[in-house]
């Protein structure tokens, strides 16, 4: 078992949480993580040690702010939900282009 951490800036007096809800066979995680002094749920990718903000590695310019990430396969696509510009949510693919990421259209549509 391994304690993955907070994304940097999430923890405020030690208050926060992320929570893992993938892996894959090269043990990269995906999840969420609450940012409190953003009110809001950030996606993660816990890598080599490390924890990624995926709204840091999707490439801009881009309308989507990942909230979640649900699931990784062993391609490295990671399945998430974000909202868009307007609030709506969607279920999104993402797909990894050297350790950046390529948001395909919303699942779905």
């Amino acid at each position: 078992m391994q304690d993955l951490g907070v994304l940097p800036g999430s923890s405020l007096l030690g208050v926060g949480f992320s929570s893992g809800t993938g892996i894959n066979d090269s043990d990269e995680v995906v999840g969420f993580c609450q940012l409190i002094l953003a009110g809001i749920m950030h996606g993660f990718l816990f890598d080599h040690g490390v924890m990624y903000d995926l709204n840091n590695l999707v490439v801009p310019p881009t309308p989507w702010t990942i909230q979640w990430a649900t699931g990784i396969n062993n391609a490295g696509e990671i399945s998430a939900i974000g909202f868009d510009s307007t609030g709506e949510r969607h279920a999104l693919l993402l797909e990894p282009e050297r350790r950046r990421f390529f948001p395909g259209r919303p699942l779905g549509n």
